[in-house]
């Protein structure tokens, strides 16, 4: 029987709250998952909300001037 796999990475609250103002300053994806050691993969996986709501309202602070 194969062994299972490592334990699925969780993020805490206040991680998911840095990824989405990291992504929202415009800081790559690889860099935001070097910062919280984890993969591009697993931080695309788990907090793609956070990726991508970052990045809304950065622009829409843009758009307001």
């Amino acid at each position: 029987m194969a062994k299972p796999g490592p334990k699925p990475r969780q993020f805490s609250d206040e991680e998911k709250r840095q990824v989405e103002m990291l992504a929202g300053i415009g800081l790559p994806q690889e860099q935001i998952a070097s910062l919280l050691k984890t993969s591009v993969e697993s931080l695309v996986k788990n907090c793609s909300k956070e990726l991508d709501d970052g990045v809304a309202k950065a622009n829409g602070k843009v758009a307001q001037f």
